[in-house]
């Protein structure tokens, strides 16, 4: 069952996200506005973990500044090594974030998100059974198209609650289009992530399988590659699989 850290996700914290979606949808057709929902999975075999889901919607206010908000619900788990034993954990987490994004040309932007997280860290094991991991949350974002056919995006965040850095860096390349009209593309990059937090420390270097359908502005990514995972028993190196989803309207 939820704990009471994670119910509060419905009253207070996630409120700012909440008025924002509301506000735009009460609006209507009258103001134009993005809608981006999103679904991520990644799994490092054997070490950890994580699927989300979440929604950003976006509100233009002149040429180059759009207002955004993100709200992400996502679960976590992990297995680590402590004197010699090791500890399985999970972490249901929900992210409310409010933030603005600049575009320097259409084709390159720039987004600020600050805002929160409402985390339960609970561990199995272990004496102390669950660690409250709420705290403030700051996230960068880069996207930008370097020539007609190769994308490159960047992105960094800083949650306090458990004193995890994040970071990505991607491009992709458009190998061909297909389909009716050429309404289909089909893309080839890489990614490099990592992750240092308060339990354990991330790498993960791969190549990714990009197809987008574009009258829709959908487009769906696997990753497969080799990550790092410490502390663990034995050999930290393993094998990872990622697929992300998104739609925008």
């Amino acid at each position: 069952m939820w704990n009471e850290p994670m119910l509060l996700c419905a009253t207070r914290p996630c409120w700012p996200v909440a008025l924002l979606c509301a506000s735009l949808a009460l609006a209507g057709p009258a103001i134009a506005f993005e809608l981006e929902p999103s679904a991520d999975f990644n799994i490092l075999v054997g070490k950890s973990t994580y699927f989300a889901i979440g929604v950003t919607v976006g509100q233009e206010v002149s040429e180059k500044w759009t207002l955004q908000g993100r709200l992400t619900f996502s679960f976590l788990t992990f297995q680590i090594e402590r004197d010699h034993r090791t500890v399985a954990a999970e972490a249901p987490a929900a992210r409310p974030l409010l933030g603005v994004k600049y575009e320097f040309t259409p084709d390159i932007s720039l987004t600020v998100f600050g805002g929160g997280q409402i985390k339960e860290t609970r561990f199995f094991g272990e004496h102390r059974r669950w660690r409250n991991d709420n705290g403030a949350v700051a996230q960068l974002e880069f996207d930008g198209r370097v020539t007609k056919t190769i994308d490159l995006s960047a992105a960094y965040s800083y949650s306090s609650g458990d004193d995890t850095h994040w970071s990505r860096l991607a491009f992709r390349r458009e190998l061909l289009t297909f389909g009716q009209e050429k309404q289909s593309g089909l893309g080839l990059g890489m990614e490099a992530v990592g992750s240092v937090g308060r339990d354990f420390t991330e790498e993960r270097v791969g190549v990714l399988l990009d197809l987008q359908h574009k009258p829709t502005e959908t487009e769906l990514v696997f990753g497969i590659g080799v990550g790092h995972f410490s502390p663990t028993s034995g050999n930290g190196i393993a094998p990872y699989l990622s697929v992300n989803f998104l739609r925008r309207f």
